[in-house]
């Protein structure tokens, strides 16, 4: 009997026990189990904040900003008509800043960036363009055009300064990126650089562009750059070295010296055929015309079909460019005049712009909208 007795208390023991550890693991287990939901909910909470402020940030309409010359006819109206396109296309209303008689651009380029903005429009000439372009440049935000100039010539070299200003907006806002060179240069030993997209003139161009009376190019555009051209064509030669690369130094006795990015200006005149705005290089002419005659040649040569050779006329493609002159010369940026010098240094930075253009698609909306709007009304 108490063998039976002391069998039934280890019994009852080992089942206290058991039970005791059966109760100990299955609080243990419940502890973890709610502590594990604890986390699981708490992780759950976190993603659902960050997949809120996610879908938020997701929701939130891409805007730009809208860099406006005041200046240029159309320019009241512009932001109104701007901000109502980019509504209708889905984009919140435009960050819009004015340029004004000091300042290009620059700041109003730097407050875009500053704010954010996934797009930054210049509606101006090329002045606004390239100081918006400067500050853009290896930013990787896009640049968009509005052409409002005399010249347009960035806009003409990218065949964008025939669109309506709506689809000019529309090209900005939906069109492809494209990454193009931009070139800059400096003056005599200063520190300050100075971009251009187009061209750089150093001699003859240059001395046009500061001296075109600024009523009559009100009046008639570009071709008011021969009134002025026709003044100074009797001028003198320059002694100048230039330097291409590492090549050796070059003494020319010339009338002007121009570094391209791209080819095409006013009057769709090719001044530099071979020059392409992608291709990494910088392309350089020089102009040594000496008199009428000399000058009637070099007009033939790039207003004609025909690439004819002439002494006067050198192109040369390079990354680095330095000219000195032993004259003071005016030096133009993009159809601007920014002052006189006589050292200049010019080289290339590729593929640092992005800049919007139309898409196949809105190529072939905007041929077929010409094509309506050149039918006669009852057939359209």
């Amino acid at each position: 009997m108490a063998v039976e007795l002391d069998l039934l208390l280890l019994i009852l023991l080992g089942l206290l026990v058991f039970g005791l550890g059966a109760g100990t693991t299955a609080l243990l287990a419940r502890r973890i189990r709610v502590r594990a939901v604890s986390e699981a909910t708490q992780a759950a909470q976190a993603d659902a904040r960050h997949y809120n402020a996610s879908q938020a940030e997701a929701a939130a309409p891409p805007r730009a900003a809208l860099i406006v010359n005041p200046t240029k006819e159309g320019a009241g109206t512009l932001p109104a008509d701007a901000e109502a396109i980019m509504r209708q296309e889905g984009w919140a209303a435009p960050l819009v800043l004015e340029t004004d008689a000091d300042d290009a651009g620059t700041s109003a380029a730097l407050t875009a960036l500053d704010a954010g903005v996934d797009l930054v429009i210049a509606a101006g000439g090329d002045g606004t363009v390239r100081a918006a372009a400067q500050v853009l440049a290896g930013t990787g935000v896009p640049l968009g055009i509005v052409p409002m100039g005399t010249g347009n010539l960035l806009a003409r070299n990218l065949d964008q300064h025939r669109l309506r200003r709506d689809q000019s907006i529309r090209t900005a806002l939906w069109g492809r990126n494209r990454r193009i060179d931009i070139a800059q240069l400096a003056l005599d030993d200063s520190d300050e650089v100075h971009a251009f997209l187009v061209m750089a003139g150093f001699g003859f161009d240059a001395d046009v562009m500061a001296n075109t009376d600024a009523e009559l190019k009100s009046r008639v555009g570009w071709l008011a750059y021969f009134e002025a051209g026709s003044r100074k064509l009797g001028g003198k030669p320059s002694q100048v070295s230039l330097r291409l690369d590492d090549g050796p130094t070059l003494q020319l006795r010339v009338r002007t010296v121009v570094g391209g990015n791209c080819g095409k200006i006013q009057g769709g005149i090719e001044l530099m055929p071979d020059a392409r705005i992608d291709d990494g290089r910088l392309d350089i002419l020089t102009v040594s015309a000496k008199n009428i005659g000399d000058w009637v040649a070099v007009a033939a040569r790039f207003l004609g079909r025909n690439r004819i050779r002439l002494p006067q006329v050198d192109m040369h493609q390079c990354r680095t460019a330095t000219v000195e002159s032993e004259d003071v010369l005016e030096v133009q940026l993009d159809g601007d005049p920014i002052g006189t010098a006589q050292r200049l240094r010019m080289w290339i930075e590729p593929a640092a712009l992005l800049v919007r253009v139309p898409t196949q698609e809105q190529l072939r909306l905007i041929r077929q909208e010409s094509w309506r709007l050149a039918l006669p009304k009852s057939e359209r």
